[in-house]
């Protein structure tokens, strides 16, 4: 049974590499979110800042950072996100012989479940989607079709596994992984200000240990590395912006101490903010 069913699904998946149209980092606009639009081919969105609601047909899909989204050739959707915030997102426009079959297998509410290592797993392949961007021959091409189908590839087996019964499936897993989500959220939303740990564990409801513990067992970093990429992401793009000086800046992300901000911005970026500002 399990020979056959291999069999089948190599006849399936496994007849072409699919066609690229277009792909990269895309900054949403408001246009992105002024009605509902279809395209001709399918989507994939990884978010790389900001949050995503997408709403299709009358299901919402709110998406984080680090989180992937996939949309059926010509399906009817709409982009919700902050116009404020901004959102942006790594973009890939495709066509695919096994698209119809990939689409009744794989579904956003399955995508967004996945544990954070599968979610990883998938953002090292956009991440190098990126780099292969370089070069415009054949064969240039050719890999970078082949690093979508792997992706696809990868996001039909991580869907897959998950439905099935196992370690990763019991109730005190999934009430660690629905924790680490609400952590995701609530920082997504109070990151501009001056939070500490008791009071986000009391806004979730549980002890700062566990909230602590959960979180770096649920990802490759801490909760408070995570509040750090949160706001240097923003401060980022607000430099960049050029409205606000770097003590404004670092109010605006929830540093009351600009001289601690300018430190931990060149720790992370290797520059100093003024210096970022200027690029």
């Amino acid at each position: 049974m399990a020979d056959a069913r291999t069999k089948a699904w190599e006849q399936c998946f496994g007849v072409s590499l699919p066609r690229v149209h277009s792909l990269g980092t895309c900054i949403f606009t408001a246009h992105w979110a002024e009605k509902r639009h279809r395209t001709h081919c399918c989507e994939l969105l990884h978010v790389l800042s900001g949050t995503l609601e997408l709403e299709m047909g009358k299901r919402r899909y709110r998406a984080y950072p680090g989180d992937t989204l996939a949309i059926p050739a010509r399906a009817l959707h709409r982009d919700h996100f902050d116009l404020q915030h901004g959102l942006t997102v790594y973009l890939i426009f495709f066509s695919w012989r096994a698209e119809a079959a990939f689409f009744r297998r794989v579904n956003n509410e399955d995508l967004l479940g996945l544990p954070p290592l599968r979610k990883r797993g998938l953002a090292r392949i956009f991440h190098s989607l990126q780099h292969d961007l370089g070069g415009d021959t054949a064969v240039d091409r050719l890999v970078v079709r082949s690093r979508l189908f792997t992706l696809l590839l990868l996001m039909l087996r991580d869907v897959t596994a998950s439905r099935m019964p196992s370690e990763c499936s019991t109730y005190g897993q999934r009430k660690r992984e629905d924790l680490f989500r609400r952590a995701q959220a609530y920082l997504q939303e109070h990151y501009r200000e001056c939070i500490g740990l008791e009071q986000i564990a009391k806004a979730l409801g549980v002890s700062p240990y566990h909230l602590s513990h959960v979180f770096s067992q649920q990802a490759d970093f801490s909760l408070f590395d995570y509040l750090t990429r949160l706001r240097l992401a923003r401060a980022r793009e607000l430099l960049r912006e050029g409205r606000l000086n770097v003590s404004e800046v670092a109010r605006a992300v929830g540093y009351q101490n600009a001289n601690y901000f300018a430190k931990v911005f060149r720790r992370y970026f290797g520059m100093a903010p003024s210096a970022m500002a200027l690029r």
